[in-house]
């Protein structure tokens, strides 16, 4: 079996454009991955146009061999190489499953639970601005999202997510702060003690800010606060470890087994977000998730991406001991479900694990091409001074 060609399919899906990369070999068999990164998905699509150098005219099975040769250059890790290569990496597993007729979890060792638990997020989908959606945009009041919680639970969740919205590009006033709070304490009023709630703060406090904020929710009895600072300042995020009883989890921004190491080794998060799109693939996240497991840290998968992303997710979850819970989309555009054949949701707040080869899926690319790439900046911040604020 040899690979004769690798492509990437950029499908607009309102605040970002998935990057959906294929490869296709000689026997027929086609491998799909996942290597959305928002901002950059034309980035994307020529850092994965240079892997494809590589991988063209090669056996596609020695999956760990092609990682470790195109990972192993002068120019390694950071988002978009990272993204890139879980991306080919991800279509790999596919076909080395579909080639051999076993879901990619029975090559990882095999199942370790039935089912997986998903949260989502207490956001409605953003207005329709023309033939665009402004995801970002939303204000949100603490009626509205208790409402929406309360509707996210009927649904079957037990988990649900939420946090500061960008308010007409400000942030990080005391009103603002206020305002999360409030919205915040409204949902766990609607939902009781019994559902689990995290708030996500996107990185955007300094120390004192975030142990303050921690502070404010603690009554609320959070199962984890996300990203209370910059993630690449692990001394900063060790000072609110050490002053705040609220668990804290980090790792969407942080892009390698190298990466993760050096948060792991201080004990400061009870559990790590690794996204599957950007730490480099399904093996890398396991790697991730066996360190994980040493410093009795929980795994918590990032993952607000496309389905592709969401089955790729879902290989490493059913194989890790010491996985907790798994975020999804399910509002963020109204054809989610098409894209794939058959459609991959969870029910009763669980994703049941899937028995097809490979990823378990397979993607309707008449519904990719429905929806062709729009260039789409995320969203930048100001003070209201007018100065520009961290991210």
């Amino acid at each position: 079996m040899k690979i004769v060609a690798v492509s990437t399919h950029l499908v607009y899906a309102g605040m970002r454009n998935w990057v959906l990369v294929r490869i296709d070999t000689d026997e027929g068999i086609a491998g799909v991955g996942e290597a959305t990164l928002e901002g950059k998905e034309a980035t994307m699509a020529a850092a994965v146009g240079e892997l494809a150098r590589y991988l063209v005219g090669r056996d596609p099975r020695p999956v760990q061999h092609h990682w470790h040769a195109m990972y192993q250059a002068f120019w390694k890790g950071g988002p978009v190489l990272q993204s890139a290569l879980a991306g080919v990496e991800i279509a790999l597993w596919d076909i080395k499953g579909k080639a051999l007729g076993v879901p990619i979890y029975e090559l990882l060792g095999g199942p370790v639970r039935d089912r997986v638990r998903a949260y989502t997020h207490v956001r409605r989908p953003g207005a329709v601005q023309g033939e665009r959606v402004n995801m970002w945009w939303e204000q949100g009041t603490p009626e509205a999202s208790a409402a929406l919680a309360r509707e996210l639970v009927s649904r079957g969740f037990t988990a649900l997510k939420t946090g500061p919205f960008v308010e007409h590009g400000t942030r990080r006033d005391r009103g603002w702060l206020r305002r999360t709070v409030e919205r915040a304490a409204a949902i766990r009023d609607a939902v009781g003690p019994d559902v689990e709630l995290m708030i996500d703060l996107h990185g955007r406090l300094e120390p004192a800010a975030a142990i303050g904020f921690a502070e404010d929710v603690a009554a609320l009895r959070l199962y984890f606060l996300e990203e209370p600072v910059a993630p690449e300042n692990l001394e900063a995020l060790g000072r609110v470890a050490r002053n705040t009883r609220v668990p804290l989890a980090v790792g969407e921004r942080l892009y390698s087994k190298y990466d993760f190491w050096g948060l792991l080794r201080l004990g400061i998060v009870e559990f790590v977000q690794p996204d599957v799109c950007h730490c480099g693939g399904i093996a890398e996240l396991r790697s991730i998730a066996a360190m994980a497991e040493a410093c009795q840290v929980r795994v918590a998968p990032h993952n607000p991406l496309g389905p592709v992303a969401t089955a790729a997710a879902l290989q490493v979850a059913a194989a890790i001991p010491n996985f907790a819970l798994l975020e999804t989309k399910v509002d963020d555009v109204p054809w989610r479900s098409q894209l794939l054949t058959r459609p991959l949701l969870p029910v009763d707040g669980y994703f049941a694990l899937p028995t097809g080869p490979g990823l378990g899926i397979e993607v309707d690319w008449a519904v990719a091409a429905a929806h062709p790439y729009q260039a789409q900046d995320l969203p930048r911040a100001t003070h209201e001074d007018g100065s520009v604020a961290i991210w």
